[in-house]
């Protein structure tokens, strides 16, 4: 899960949550969230994290979920459209439709 493997390797690297915090310009009880897993980080930060921490994205990626590998360019459409609403969802289906 991408919580435990993010305080994994946070502390592998010797960081403490204020200090990853600080390197991604993010507040202490944030990263407490992701590792507690009350919340996760959207792909932008996630790839923060990665340069921060020096670990390849597929690090955080679950490819038990994943039949194959994404793309950056791929991965960021699909969070970007996991974060419309209904309506947004439906306009981009409409749009990949019309091509």
């Amino acid at each position: 899960m991408f919580n435990e493997k993010l305080k994994a390797v946070r502390k592998q690297k010797g960081l403490s949550q204020a200090a990853l915090g600080k390197l991604l310009g993010v507040q202490t009880q944030t990263i407490s969230n992701w590792e507690n897993g009350k919340s996760e980080p959207n792909l932008k930060t996630i790839n923060k994290l990665c340069e921060a921490l020096d670990v390849p994205l597929r690090y955080f990626i679950n490819e038990e979920r994943v039949d194959y590998q994404l793309t950056l360019e791929e991965a960021f459409v699909i969070n970007k459209y996991r974060e419309l609403n209904d309506d947004g969802k439906q306009m981009i289906i409409n749009l990949l439709n019309m091509i």
